[in-house]
């Protein structure tokens, strides 16, 4: 038994499905179940009752298991933060795509430069995922559209802003300082990625989803579909003006729209020197940033 069958178990246990641990664990999905075949075999007992479409649901071993793993795991990463000692720094951080594709590069290159031996984990994910794999332990570090729903986790608001309208730039475009009513707006032109329950019941409240022409789940994603005149996306103010220097413009709503928050999630007990220097300073970041 070794550490990475340890994580590979602790994955199956929280996604309780073989095809979403395998894409998490980055393996293929018959070499994981091949290897939680090895550790039931090397501990003789079934740790899941395998159902149809892969789905898992721990034995009551398998949740005895899962508590010894998560207290092991913890007590080698303990052990591995002993090289902080010698000035070596590690962190993991998942991160929403719309943060992680525009705005974090650039602190992340600063911290580096600041900390040469620094090295870095990134992973996309969504809002419910980096939940579970801050409070798991998987991650060190979340970035997320809420609050942490769970009382082992604490959440700090790094910042909030307005949404915009974002278009293809050509010679129809609106005047820059047009304000868009979404009454100007066709769902059959909209590429819709999601921000959130906030968001989406706001946007229900203006488009049906059923008429939207385009889902996307990442903003660089939408991008590939914004080639026609009329279409149209509704991103983060921030997301907006990066856009704005790859031949998009963007405009203000004309009518109350909520904010966008991003805030920083990590676990009550934090066991990485290095994640309280990167929570503080992401923090001076996005007030800089917004100054």
């Amino acid at each position: 038994m070794t550490m990475d069958d340890l994580e590979i178990f602790l994955s199956i246990y929280r996604c309780k499905n073989i095809t979403k641990a395998a894409v998490h664990q980055f393996i293929s999905q018959s070499a994981l179940s091949k290897r939680l075949r090895q550790l039931e075999n090397e501990l003789g007992i079934d740790l899941f009752i395998r159902n149809r479409g892969q789905s898992c649901i721990p034995t009551p071993a398998g949740e005895s298991l899962a508590e010894i793993a998560s207290q092991i795991l913890l007590l080698y990463e303990q052990a591995q933060n002993l090289k902080y000692r010698e000035g070596l720094f590690s962190l993991s951080i998942a991160c929403i795509n719309s943060v992680q594709e525009y705005l974090l590069p650039p602190l992340i290159h600063s911290l580096q430069d600041l900390y040469p031996t620094l090295h870095v984990t990134l992973e996309d994910h969504h809002t419910n995922e980096i939940f579970s794999l801050v409070e798991d332990k998987i991650v060190e570090i979340g970035i997320t559209h809420a609050p942490a729903p769970f009382s082992d986790l604490k959440s700090e608001m790094l910042y909030e802003e307005s949404y915009r309208v974002v278009m293809r730039k050509t010679n129809n475009s609106p005047a820059p300082n047009t304000r868009i009513h979404p009454s100007m707006l066709s769902p059959k032109d909209e590429i819709y990625e999601d921000f959130g329950n906030t968001f989406k019941n706001w946007h229900e409240t203006w488009w049906k989803m059923e008429l939207v022409k385009n889902r996307v789940n990442v903003t660089h994603t939408a991008e590939r579909y914004l080639q026609k005149e009329k279409s149209w996306i509704i991103l983060p103010t921030s997301i907006a003006h990066e856009l704005e220097e790859r031949s998009f413009i963007s405009y203000d709503l004309d009518v109350p729209c909520p904010k966008h928050e991003v805030y920083v999630v990590y676990h009550n007990r934090l066991n990485n020197a290095f994640a309280p220097i990167f929570i503080d300073e992401i923090k001076k970041y996005f007030v800089n940033m917004g100054s």
